[in-house]
């Protein structure tokens, strides 16, 4: 149909019914056909301004994230905090991961993503909406550490030395004593550049509950074993005199932790000695001993090193080990979490509820695993935080996904939250922690059904134009 044609027959539907001796009748139709074609106009318009509101805001979500004015500022209860209350449903591909920057406001977690076979891991932070940043510096197994409330960031940062930021302000505290374990090439003693103290691979930090001190485990370079050191927001470095390995803060003055000795993998770790640091007087004591329970004949229990335990949200002290036959090299093992109450010392169970001054089994078990879970450091309430290094997924105990990964685009193997995130609301997202594959590339999709779309109008137009142009000569002949 051309453009002729198609203006007689416009023509014809305006056109009166019938005959009538009106001489207003071509004025009010003529003003009908011009308000019809102003609304196809606007409608047209709407349609391309919505699509490329869709297009922007499609390409923004994938490289920027989503507006922090989308995301929640209360924890439900209508009062505004500057800390993190909520964490993401689904953690996928960005188009582009930026640099961390300086202030970017409360975070709800640490990812740590492989990009090769042969890369040791480095460390990305995890907005509520699941935005990534990168951590420049991190990696080589040093781990990062968030405090409870998502607004502290403790890491190391090119060049090697160790920072902690409040992500609200920017502003930083650098501890030019404490890095990165790298020895200077030909050396077994020293540190590159010089510090004394290096940070102990693959090792948990724990922040005080205010977030003005920081524990970690590090150690001098000639030194077999770590120590704990607590880095407080004067810039100070204190060495934890008589604590192995920390578990985390009682309150903001008392850090608990545990002496720790070699022991022999055929008989496993029977006790847990446990020790509190007093900040305000700089000692060390000890608090009582933990009886871990038998695992029966021919088995032996063994703490996770470093991943020892950890002090839930309620004062609770959770132990951590394996259970596996009484050799170095075993396969299969068993996954225990059991659980105390360190001031007391009796047994709870993952409600908290006490079952008895000493724990005759486990509280959690993990049963006929390849590999041994994730180890625990984050918890939803009472409920552990579980994955393997093959599937970071983490799920409750009743088996529903609380947050999914894209593994097949994104090669994460830890996921680590701020306690506040995860105790928080799930941010909202179209499709929840639904894990379809279709669902992972729908920006995809609808920017490929919105190019089509461009793509026939635009073919559609030019036909109408080249049809317009045909028939414009003929139009003009004189008669």
């Amino acid at each position: 149909m051309d453009t002729l044609e198609r203006a007689l027959r416009e023509a014809a539907d305006l056109a009166p019914d019938q005959l009538v001796d009106e001489p207003t009748w071509t004025e009010r139709s003529w003003r009908r056909g011009r308000r019809q074609r102003l609304a196809r106009r606007a409608v047209t318009g709407v349609g391309v301004a919505a699509a490329l509101l869709v297009v922007a805001g499609l390409v923004l979500s994938m490289t920027v994230g989503v507006p922090r004015a989308a995301l929640p500022a209360d924890g439900g209860d209508g009062v505004r905090r500057d800390g993190v209350t909520s964490f993401p449903q689904r953690i996928g591909r960005q188009w582009w991961v930026r640099d961390l920057p300086s202030s970017p406001g409360p975070l709800a977690g640490l990812v740590e993503v492989v990009a090769t076979e042969q890369d040791s891991g480095s460390w990305q932070a995890l907005t509520p909406d699941g935005t990534r940043y990168w951590l420049p510096g991190s990696g080589d197994g040093t781990y990062p550490t968030l405090s409870a409330d998502g607004t502290r960031l403790g890491r190391v940062v090119p060049g090697g030395s160790y920072v902690v930021t409040d992500l609200l302000t920017g502003d930083s505290v650098g501890y030019d004593q404490v890095g990165d374990s790298r020895l200077v090439p030909g050396s077994q003693d020293e540190f590159v550049g010089g510090r004394p103290y290096g940070l102990q691979m693959q090792s948990p930090g724990f922040f005080s509950p205010s977030g003005s001190s920081l524990a970690l485990l590090a150690g001098t370079a000639a030194a077999d074993s770590g120590s704990v050191l607590v880095l407080d927001d004067e810039a100070n470095v204190i060495e934890v005199d008589g604590m192995g390995q920390a578990a985390g803060w009682l309150d903001d003055d008392r850090l608990l932790g545990r002496t720790v000795a070699v022991t022999d993998p055929a008989v496993g770790d029977r006790e847990v000695q446990l020790v509190v640091w007093d900040r305000r007087t700089g000692r060390t004591q000890p608090l009582r001993t933990l009886e871990l329970p038998d695992p029966g004949p021919g088995l032996v229990a063994q703490l996770n090193g470093q991943w020892w335990g950890s002090l839930r949200a309620d004062g609770t002290l959770w132990l951590d080990a394996d259970v596996h036959p009484g050799t170095e090299a075993w396969s299969t093992s068993e996954r225990w979490l059991v659980g105390y109450r360190p001031g007391t010392g009796e047994a709870v169970d993952l409600a908290g509820r006490v079952v008895g001054s000493v724990a005759t089994e486990p509280a959690k078990v993990v049963d006929d695993v390849q590999e041994p879970p994730t180890y625990v450091q984050s918890w939803r309430g009472t409920v552990p935080l579980m994955g393997t290094d093959g599937q970071v997924e983490r799920v409750w105990e009743d088996g529903r996904i609380l947050v999914s990964v894209q593994s097949d685009a994104l090669d994460v193997t830890q996921v680590v939250f701020a306690q506040d995130a995860i105790d928080g609301t799930p941010t909202w997202t179209p499709f929840g922690s639904t894990d379809l594959l279709v669902l992972w590339w729908w920006k995809e999709i609808a920017l490929l059904v919105l190019a089509i779309a461009g793509w026939r109008w635009w073919l559609r137009r030019g036909r109408v134009r080249q049809q317009a142009a045909a028939a414009t000569p003929a139009s003009r002949e004189e008669p």
